[in-house]
């Protein structure tokens, strides 16, 4: 059986909660078309948005996105009072 698969028109990230340690989301323009094959849109980079409670994004659903571990920070020591 043949099957077909479609992207949401739309992709969208709210964050709910965040911290100075939370990793980013990335958002690269990169598309795949139907055979699988990858293609980087020509004459745009890549999009960093770090978390924040209420933070909402909205891109094309087909790009490529994801929150690399390796972006997170390490968290600050908390002053003792």
């Amino acid at each position: 059986a043949f099957r077909k698969y479609f992207h949401p028109v739309l992709a969208t990230v709210t964050y709910l909660a965040g911290d100075d340690a939370a990793a980013p989301t990335v958002i690269l323009p990169i598309v795949a078309n139907e055979g699988g094959a990858v293609f980087a849109l020509s004459g745009r980079g890549a999009t960093v948005s770090w978390p924040r409670p209420g933070k909402h994004l909205c891109f094309p659903g087909g790009w490529l996105h994801g929150v690399p571990p390796s972006l997170a920070c390490e968290p600050q020591p908390q002053p003792q009072p």
